[in-house]
């Protein structure tokens, strides 16, 4: 399982740039670790779940690993082993929140395979009862007992079929009886969280868990590649990194519909996507997408950082080698090579802790300006349309848009069809608000869910009839896209149990204009609305939003007769606070064709609109 061959990664981190910042990040992180006190049981404020601990020591572990690689050594080993002997010390790993048991399986397993041979022979058996009794057992309890998570398609099945699976294939050769009845149940189990992609890698619960259900995806079939259990990865999860890719906006802020944090971490398995898939688009996405490298990233490198070949498609505890001080990992110098040489100055880091929750306060993650590597790499201008994950996004000159069709069932979902986001020049104008904190009482609970202000429709920015709430049954149905060499587009049809409720387009110039257009047929009271983080200032129809040094107005093209209006919005009591985010909308009775301009300085004039059904759309391919 996940095989380190020390000559390849080192080859591997002295092979380019990338490579080498990544090498002198996991070195600094690794330093890091030695003057922090062991791992402790570490949960989320107001919710017993200890994910916090378990994403803790799966970058610990990680990170040792692959320093001890880099630095030879015995140090770095040591360490890994007392880390995972912690962590069978805790009273259990809370197997009734099962998300938390199969991280801390996967943290474990890996420990157990990197480090195993610098511990004692009674430390080893410690670390094997504790993966079974802790871990495995209860794992096949749960799936005795029918647990939702066996058969659910999103992220917990992925997550705690995969975090079985690695641990299974960990003890293996000690336990094969247990070990095999734990495969048994979870190599097909998993099919029902993998069938949750769509054909072209789209992923319904938004990038957030994106990463977390494809880390886990990742790790279990690389584990099960290197036992020779399988031959091949799905196509759907091997191309899913361009979900990655094209949900990931110039800011760096993320298309952050329903539960999603608007700033995702950084994938630790874009490398492994990128060699499984044998994409080189997918090798620069790797070495550009935003965020902290992890350790990972040095044992499947891009494809310009790498020698040709892929020797290790694995998780695996390997053996590494004999024990006691005269023996290492696999092919690592001694301790006469433990200076880093690798290392140069200025890349300074902290130990890296990927987060799916609790949620951030409602300002955190929010720059005003975060130029990336991937804002600046000169995109040529695209619009992709994510079915039936429901999330295009555009990306022309200046600007960037997404647009949220799809269903208000989706797990982790808002009830949101129809919001769209903005970008100019990296810098966000038209935002969501994100989640709620999951601490609140019963925010997981179908019938308390959505009583919380920022899971309603009118929190988000799309068109609200009356004073009515989207119901979980609506869906918006892709109407397609059209590509010009001036300007992109995107529409949806908005249905709900009595029809089509009205369909909203984009259309994204290459100055950076964006005209968002609705046409309704329901004769009723519309309130039209965006969220977002610029100070507004109102002239009638037109409004001026400038951020980050940047301005864009929003003008109300049709009906021409109404004018914006604007607030603070609001924060219930118990709630995150909104305080940051203005709240700009304008109300009409007037049906048919409504048109709200995006417009950046230096923008050209508006210019007229055809009825979407003229706007050339096509489906995307398999759609």
């Amino acid at each position: 399982m996940l095989t380190i061959t020390v000559e390849t990664l080192r080859a591997t981190a002295a092979g380019s740039d990338f490579a080498r910042g990544v090498a002198t990040h996991v070195l600094a992180a690794c330093e890091d670790i030695h003057r922090t006190p062991l791992i402790s049981i570490e949960k989320e404020a107001g919710r017993d779940v200890m994910l916090p601990t378990a994403r803790r020591l799966f970058s610990r572990v990680t990170t040792l690993a692959i320093s001890d690689c880099l630095a030879g050594g015995m140090k770095n080993r040591l360490r890994g082993g007392r880390e995972i002997l912690a962590a069978t010390g805790f009273p259990d790993w809370n197997p009734g929140h099962f998300l938390d048991t199969a991280e801390m399986m996967t943290a474990v397993a890996l420990g157990y395979g990197w480090f195993g041979a610098v511990m004692t022979a009674a430390d080893r058996k410690r670390v094997r009862e504790a993966l079974i009794d802790k871990g495995l057992r209860p794992g096949l309890a749960a799936i005795e007992a029918d647990a939702f998570w066996v058969t659910a398609r999103h992220n917990w099945n992925t997550v705690c079929c995969g975090g079985m699976i690695v641990a299974a294939l960990a003890l293996r050769q000690e336990a094969p009886a247990l070990c095999d009845a734990v495969l048994d149940h979870c190599r097909p189990a998993m099919a029902a969280g993998l069938s949750a992609y769509g054909t072209d890698g789209g992923y319904p619960e938004g990038p957030s868990y994106w990463e977390f259900a494809t880390r886990y995806a990742a790790l279990a079939h690389a584990a099960l590649l290197e036992a020779g259990l399988i031959e091949q990865v799905p196509p759907a999860l091997a191309g899913s990194w361009r979900f990655s890719r094209d949900m990931t906006a110039p800011s760096g802020e993320v298309f952050d519909c329903g539960d999603t944090d608007a700033r995702v971490p950084r994938s630790p398995v874009l490398g492994w996507l990128a060699r499984i898939s044998g994409d080189a688009e997918a090798a620069v996405w790797q070495r550009v997408a935003p965020g902290e490298p992890s350790a990972l990233d040095l044992l499947w490198c891009g494809a310009d950082a790498a020698p040709k070949g892929m020797p290790s498609l694995a998780f695996s505890p390997s053996p590494l080698g004999g024990e006691g001080p005269g023996n290492g990992m696999r092919g690592v110098p001694q301790a006469q090579n433990s200076g880093n040489s690798l290392v140069s100055s200025g890349l300074s880091c902290r130990e890296g802790e990927p987060r799916i929750s609790p949620a951030p306060r409602p300002n955190e993650g929010r720059r005003e300006s975060a130029k990336t590597a991937y804002a600046d790499r000169g995109a040529a201008p695209y619009v992709h349309a994510y079915e039936p994950a429901g999330m295009a996004v555009l990306r022309c000159g200046r600007g960037w848009a997404g647009l949220k069709g799809g269903g208000n069932a989706a797990n982790h979902a808002h009830l949101d069809l129809g919001v769209f986001l903005y970008e100019i020049d990296g810098i966000r104008f038209a935002s969501d608000l994100g989640r709620e904190n999951y601490a609140v009482p019963g925010y997981f609970d179908p019938k308390r869910r959505f009583s919380y202000f920022r899971t309603r429709t009118e929190a988000h920015g799309t068109l609200r009839f009356g004073d009515r709430e989207q119901t979980l049954a609506m869906r918006g149905r892709l109407l397609g896209t059209a590509a010009r060499p001036e300007r992109l587009g995107v529409a949806y049809a908005l249905e709900d149990a009595g029809g089509v409720a009205w369909r909203r387009g984009l259309q994204l110039r290459d100055d950076g204009r964006l005209a968002v257009v609705d046409e309704v047929e329901a004769r009723e009271r519309l309130t039209w609305q965006v969220y977002t983080l610029a100070q507004v200032t109102i002239a009638g129809r037109k409004a001026m939003l400038r951020r980050g040094g940047v301005s864009v107005s929003a003008a109300i093209v049709e009906p021409e007769e109404e004018a914006w209006q604007s607030a603070p919005t609001c924060s219930p009591p118990g709630e995150s606070d909104n305080s940051a985010y203005t709240r700009l909308w304008f109300e009409t009775q007037h049906p048919g064709r409504l048109r709200v301009d995006f417009s950046p300085e230096g923008a050209g004039e508006a210019g007229a609109i055809a009825p979407i059904a003229e706007w050339g759309l096509s489906m995307p391919a398999g759609g």
